[in-house]
């Protein structure tokens, strides 16, 4: 899977005169051709990176032949090494490479032909990413890159919001952001939570029971059933989860804890994450070196009445941690950390691999 992040690039921004005939070894300076650097490199993955160059030529000079070359050996390329050529005529280009090995160093720079002579840009370098496989490792946590879906996969794109799952609960439905709400189908607030007796053996709604794949409303104690159980979606401790019957997450995966989203707090380059948009999205990036992890503003369901708040203004995502028996269980919230949500609320999940 590849994970695309933003790379602060060795390029120089500035411009660049250098010439080399083709068919010689040596260099000169020259002012027929000029090259200008854009900015930094972007979309670096474990197998490919985009570079933007100007080209500026003098009067009444016709340029050819541009591109880039690059070698993972020769510190200086020539186009007797790797080429992307980008056509003929003056300007700027944008060149992708791809196909290149991961976790490894490249040189790489610009050039253009003019009357059979082929001038070179600076050489610059930068190196792919290990490729890690599916998720993102921040911390030595691996996150997943989207939400969890009300199929119990992962939704198709970091941006997507997901389902809204009811702490402790299995995916049997309810979990779904138009699932009906229990007892009555409507906004109005009223009590519905279950009692431990009528829950099967996981502490779940059994598909007999008229509130299995709906929303369970509560006004009471806030939670969908009355006696909390702090070890519904995690059997094992802080320090060594272990993952329950009841996590939804897909098989590998698990429902981090409250540790471990504090990690991801404290790990980023900025404490919290920042505010963006992600193709119109809006949400949190959580940036750490070349690790970038989107969190979009999913909102929540109200426990109390089944209806939606806050999309697309805030992002709360539901840990494994149980804060205190009293229907609270920990939640992610980008303006917090983790502070203590009621059970019964419908939140997002990100998944963290059950393997870091």
């Amino acid at each position: 899977m590849k994970k695309y992040v933003q790379f602060s690039s060795l390029l120089v921004i500035g411009m660049v005169i250098f010439s080399c005939n083709k068919d010689s070894n040596s260099n000169k300076q020259d002012d027929t051709v000029v090259f200008t650097v854009n900015g930094d490199a972007t979309n670096v993955t474990s197998d490919g990176a985009t570079f933007t160059f100007t080209i500026s030529v003098a009067d009444k000079i016709t340029v050819s032949d541009k591109g880039v070359c690059y070698s993972s050996q020769d510190s200086k390329p020539t186009t007797k090494h790797s080429v992307v050529s980008k056509g003929s005529g003056a300007g700027s280009y944008t060149v992708t490479l791809t196909g290149l090995t991961e976790d490894t160093n490249y040189y790489l720079r610009p050039y253009a032909i003019v009357d059979e002579t082929t001038y070179y840009g600076t050489v610059s370098s930068f190196k792919t990413l290990a490729d890690e496989g599916e998720g993102i490792v921040i911390n030595g946590i691996r996150w997943a890159t989207c939400n969890l879906g009300e199929d119990g996969e992962f939704v198709a794109n970091p941006e997507d919001y997901g389902a809204l799952f009811q702490w402790g609960r299995r995916a049997d439905g309810h979990q779904s952001r138009t699932s009906p709400s229990y007892p009555a189908n409507n906004n109005t607030i009223e009590e519905g939570a279950i009692h431990t007796s009528e829950l099967d053996a996981n502490g779940q709604v059994p598909p007999s029971h008229p509130a299995y794949g709906k929303f369970v409303k509560s006004n009471e104690n806030f939670d969908w059933r009355i006696d909390q159980d702090s070890l519904l979606w995690n059997t094992g401790t802080k320090d060594n989860p272990v993952k329950s019957e009841n996590d939804p997450c897909p098989c590998g995966w698990r429902i981090p804890t409250k540790e471990e989203w504090s990690n991801l707090w404290w790990a980023t380059d900025k404490g919290g994450g920042e505010q963006g948009e992600l193709n119109g999205v809006k949400g949190y990036f959580y940036v750490a070196g070349s690790k970038k992890l989107f969190l979009p503003n999913g909102g929540y369901r109200d426990g109390r009445h089944g209806g939606m708040g806050y999309v697309e203004t805030r992002g709360l995502y539901w840990s494994s941690t149980a804060i205190r028996l009293n229907g609270f269980a920990g939640a992610y919230s980008f303006q917090n950390v983790v502070v203590g949500y009621y059970s019964g609320w419908g939140l997002s999940i990100r998944c963290v691999a059950e393997e870091k």
